[in-house]
């Protein structure tokens, strides 16, 4: 049966078929239905992407990933990179865990510093708050004390003056 569509951008295919060619030749691949089988997919799949008829998706490429013990470069599956291999990859190679722990270390005084500066802007919060009610408290007070400057009677002690009312 011959199909009338193909992927228009086979790259991404042409990058697969060249991720099974590797694995065939230099680890211990026997065959496309072999790696059906420890991807969780059909045959046709990996047929249809090899010969261009259905596009290579990012959860296919995930189980590629997992099914090979991680060893391509995602970035190179993806057609963002010219390096095939994760342990070519400087830095982020497989088993190179110096990198890795450096990169986590950073990763975790970042956060400490997050927090820090979360803490921080919760001691500002509540020092505003606090700020806030002082305020509504002190316009409370003016306004009572506008109401008895504007009562007609003296507050202070009766002396026997008393204003008259108007």
């Amino acid at each position: 049966m011959k199909r009338n569509k193909e992927v228009k951008d086979r790259t991404r295919n042409n990058i697969f078929a060249a991720a099974i060619d590797e694995l065939k030749r230099n680890h211990g691949l026997k065959s496309q239905i072999e790696l059906a089988e420890k991807m969780g997919v059909n045959k046709d799949t990996i047929t249809n992407i090899v010969k261009g008829y259905t596009e290579v998706k990012d959860d296919t490429l995930t189980k590629l990933q997992t099914a090979c013990g991680c060893i391509f470069n995602l970035q190179w599956l993806r057609g963002e990179s010219p390096v095939m291999l994760a342990k070519d990859v400087k830095g982020w190679a497989v088993g190179d865990t110096t990198d890795k722990d450096r990169r986590i270390a950073e990763l975790e005084r970042e956060v400490e510093n997050k927090k820090e500066i979360i803490e921080t802007q919760k001691i500002t919060i509540a020092s505003l708050q606090q700020q806030v009610e002082d305020l509504r408290m002190m316009l409370h007070q003016n306004a009572a004390k506008e109401v008895l400057d504007k009562f007609p009677f003296s507050s202070a002690a009766p002396d026997g003056n008393r204003p008259e009312i108007p």
